[in-house]
């Protein structure tokens, strides 16, 4: 990557397999790049960038009282849950979550959890 960049007169961005703020610093220090993206882990832990190593669950919490608030659609909020949840729960729990198809019954699957009061 760092023979291309050097090769290039555009600005070059690191994509994939950031997996935390350290390794984002320590790629591009070592490629020189512009910039790196994270998105797989930014699904998993949106607070990475804000040196979280694993998903606070503050953040969990805050985003399910803005998913609430906002009205967002049941199948986006639960797109979101099963990427910031994959690695906590046991795969049963992870399908009793992917079953529901309503934001209640969403709700009261990932309370069964112990993610939500």
């Amino acid at each position: 990557v760092k023979t291309v960049r050097e090769s290039l007169s555009v600005p070059t961005v690191l994509n994939g397999g950031i997996e935390s703020v350290a390794l984002a610093n320590d790629l591009s220090r070592k490629v020189g790049c512009g910039g790196v993206m994270a998105a797989r882990e930014l699904l998993a832990n949106p607070a990475m960038f804000a040196g979280y190593d694993a998903l606070p669950p503050a953040c969990f919490r805050d985003f399910m009282r803005l998913a609430i608030a906002f009205d967002t659609r049941t199948d986006f909020v639960k797109l979101h849950v099963s990427h910031m949840l994959d690695r906590h729960l046991a795969p049963a729990e992870r399908s009793h979550i992917a079953a529901q198809a309503s934001l209640s019954g969403l709700l009261e699957a990932v309370r069964g959890t112990g993610w939500l009061e």
